[in-house]
């Protein structure tokens, strides 16, 4: 893996909200705070023309370098979907040409299983 680590794209969803519902957008915006906060590089994006919108899309992008920074993404992940069983995140990462993803849920964001999830997906980009 390179030294300055890898992509991994987050993708929020809440079943409560479409994904362009102001509501919902504002949440966006609080797990990418939570990620700054942790001190996870978040890539900034441009907004498509909003009026001073944090985010057009409920995409985050962010830079991991290695097990400790998918862990604390882990960690932030696993209690912004704590907070509210409606919330889910799919966590993409791409390295070397390989995609691989995980769906974290209200169901699967038990600290074992989703750190399996997370275990499989670093796995496969060190693989890379």
């Amino acid at each position: 893996m390179p030294d300055a680590g890898f992509p991994v794209l987050l993708i929020p969803a809440d079943e409560r909200f479409d994904e362009d519902d102001p509501m919902f957008l504002d949440e966006v915006g609080l797990l990418r705070r939570e990620l700054r906060a942790a001190e996870v590089e978040v890539v900034e994006q441009p907004s498509s023309g909003g009026k001073g919108a944090e985010l057009a899309v409920p995409i985050i992008q962010a830079v991991v370098a290695g097990g400790a920074g998918m862990g604390t993404i882990g960690f932030v992940i696993r209690e912004w979907i704590k907070r509210r069983g409606t919330r889910s995140v799919r966590v993409e990462i791409e390295a070397g040409g390989k995609k691989s993803t995980y769906d974290v849920t209200a169901k699967n964001v038990t600290d074992e299983t989703f750190m399996a999830g997370m275990r499989e997906i670093l796995d496969a980009a060190e693989e890379s």
